[in-house]
């Protein structure tokens, strides 16, 4: 269905209604079989606009867009992989609109009902779903790790926070080192013996060209350090409450996060203890499901997912 709604007849008894953005198939016997179905009920409601990640212990959610006054005679959500929304899904509505979405990368926009057709976009964002319970453990403080400056590249992937490197000159002896560490133009040295710790929060995603100063005389190794964020660490634990167990009339959330991250739920803020551990007690959602909401100034927005029995 393209536009308005429709039935769908087959065999004797075989009925279907469909509304704009649904579709169905009508077998030879007569049998229909849905396809795609506008959810009547959702999990998880969002504000046009905003882009974010899903963890979804199911790993497909049932999204209710709320338009958020845009569209005064209505719209229509379109869905796609690709930005250029070339084949959406589609949901329309009034004040909202609800659409299943699944795993992986998604592009949505929100256009207004004008006449027969639709105006421009009013609002849009990119949605993220992941099948995920978020109940992977943190990593622990990493130690310090070792590098040397042997001219080679080396590579370090940390997971919640840049640790402290110790650069080790291998060679003849001296008595006063003097290590060079260069990024985006800028120097910063660090003096002692041939093994120079460099603290990790002197250090940023990048890369960088380090070297030696042996007794004032610079040694022609220059060697590379790339230092990235490995995506694939945890940076969230939620411990409550517990997906597909019973919810009582107030939830009970605890959880933890790494650092930098904060903690919401329906736009009310959890605060953070010194060891990063968070607890709350909230009323049940309007949805099937809870969402908290945890953000990261790098990381962006994500919401976790958590439904009663």
């Amino acid at each position: 269905m393209l536009h308005g709604t429709a039935r769908l007849t087959g065999a004797p008894g075989a009925e279907l209604e469909l509304t704009r953005g649904e579709s169905a198939t009508l077998a030879r016997d007569g049998v229909i079989h849905p396809v795609e179905a506008i959810p009547t009920s959702f999990d998880f409601a969002v504000a046009v606009g905003e882009t974010f990640t899903l963890h979804d212990p199911k790993g497909a959610t049932a999204v209710r867009f709320t338009f958020g006054g845009k569209c005064d005679r209505g719209g229509v959500i379109e869905l796609d992989r690709d930005g250029r929304f070339r084949a959406a899904k589609l949901s329309a509505g009034k004040d909202a609109a609800n659409l299943l979405i699944g795993g992986g990368s998604w592009a949505y926009r929100l256009r207004c009902s004008s006449g027969s057709g639709e105006g421009a976009a009013v609002a849009s964002g990119r949605i993220a779903v992941l099948r995920d319970d978020g109940r992977r453990a943190l990593p622990r403080a990493p130690p310090t790790n070792d590098i040397d400056a042997d001219g080679r590249t080396w590579r370090i992937s940390y997971q919640s926070v840049i640790p402290n490197l110790r650069v080790l000159y291998k060679g003849a002896s001296g008595r006063a080192f003097k290590l060079h560490v260069a990024t985006g133009g800028k120097e910063e040295t660090f003096e002692g013996a041939s093994r120079i710790t460099v603290p990790g929060a002197r250090l940023r995603e990048g890369s960088y060209t380090y070297w030696f100063d042996r007794d004032g005389v610079r040694d022609p190794k220059v060697s590379t350090l790339k230092i990235d964020f490995d995506q694939t660490a945890p940076q969230v634990y939620i411990e409550l409450p517990i997906d597909g167990k019973p919810w009582p009339a107030d939830v009970e959330v605890k959880g933890a996060v790494l650092v930098g991250w904060t903690a919401a739920i329906d736009s009310i803020t959890i605060p953070i203890d010194a060891q990063r551990r968070f607890v709350a007690k909230v009323t049940r959602p309007a949805g099937t499901a809870l969402a908290i909401k945890l953000s990261h100034p790098q990381r962006g927005v994500h919401y976790y997912l958590r439904r009663a029995r």
